[in-house]
């Protein structure tokens, strides 16, 4: 007997390619964070002892939310004396991708009336009470978050070195 299968409501594989980019990239963030935060917490480590720190960091950070792991990095930035206006450009950044991302991967998905599909959402919140969004989203829009996240990825990766890391990456904030 064959199972029964749900057909997608977006029908546009484009958007399906797309979806599956941002993904891989929030992923490709959220491992930057943890190397950044194990890298400011650590000595220099030559001997296989001090390389196991590195399993007790990943057993610390392992499940946490994105939120928490801009809480430890943002802290330790701090502690270990990071440029302030670059860290403030980070935690932006990270504030600003991760709710557009959650926008889509946290919303109802229907047909819409261009390439790509309608997200739509409802929530209800003390302050706002009930509220409902729609969009229509297309393929080119969700690869751009997916940019996005990779710019800022770069962003973090790049926040505690000295020299140009990446042309361009700072110019908001050294010019």
């Amino acid at each position: 007997m064959t199972r029964p299968k749900l057909e997608p409501v977006a029908r546009d594989p484009e958007l399906w390619q797309a979806l599956g980019q941002l993904t891989v990239y929030y992923a490709n963030l959220e491992d930057q964070l943890k190397f950044n935060i194990w890298t400011m917490l650590r000595k220099e480590a030559a001997s296989f002892e001090e390389m196991q720190e590195q399993d007790v960091a990943q057993i610390m950070m392992a499940g946490r939310p994105l939120s928490g792991l801009v809480d430890m990095f943002c802290s330790l930035c701090k502690l270990r004396r990071a440029d302030a206006r670059r860290l403030e450009l980070v935690t932006k950044d990270l504030a600003r991708v991760s709710a557009k991302r959650n926008k889509y991967v946290h919303s109802n998905w229907g047909w819409g009336y261009k390439a790509g599909a309608s997200r739509y959402r409802h929530t209800a919140k003390a302050r706002d009470g009930l509220r409902f969004s729609q969009e229509d989203v297309t393929p080119a829009d969700v690869r751009a978050l997916a940019d996005d996240i990779g710019f800022v990825t770069l962003r973090v990766a790049g926040i505690m070195h000295h020299e140009n890391f990446h042309e361009g990456l700072w110019d908001e904030a050294d010019g």
